[in-house]
């Protein structure tokens, strides 16, 4: 609600428990996506390097908010080969949120040169 950037990090009942009534077994995920910006289980130990990164971005790009990431508790055991991640390093670019000024301006021009231009401003431009 602050549109800080947040990353939460959880951990939840063994993947092999789902629907056991194990402890922690509450759908945090499925909760938290009402007021995250992303919210995921990663589906493999391999996966968390790319979910992180993911919730990084998110967390950061437009309006920053906070992300949930929930790890099962089978994952805090388990080792992986480093050479079977598919990590890459490089974050992708920030999406673009404004428009060009070449466009802004091109966009000026037409709308000054026309002979009766309108314009349908606002969240009512839509009826």
């Amino acid at each position: 609600m602050n549109f800080r950037p947040l990353i939460v990090i959880g951990g939840s009942s063994e993947r092999g428990q789902e629907t056991m009534g194990a402890f922690q077994e509450f759908p945090q995920v499925e909760a938290c996506r009402l007021y995250s910006k992303f919210s995921v289980r990663p589906s493999s130990i391999e996966a968390i390097p790319s979910v992180i990164e993911k919730a990084v971005r998110s967390s950061i790009y437009g309006r920053p908010g906070a992300c949930y990431i929930d790890i099962p508790a089978d994952f805090v055991n388990l080792q992986v080969n480093v050479n079977s991640i598919k990590y890459v390093e490089c974050c992708m670019p920030p999406p673009v949120s404004m428009a060009e000024t070449s466009a802004v301006q091109m966009a000026a021009s037409v709308i000054r040169n026309a002979k009766q231009p309108l314009l349908i401003i606002g969240k009512g431009s839509t009826e």
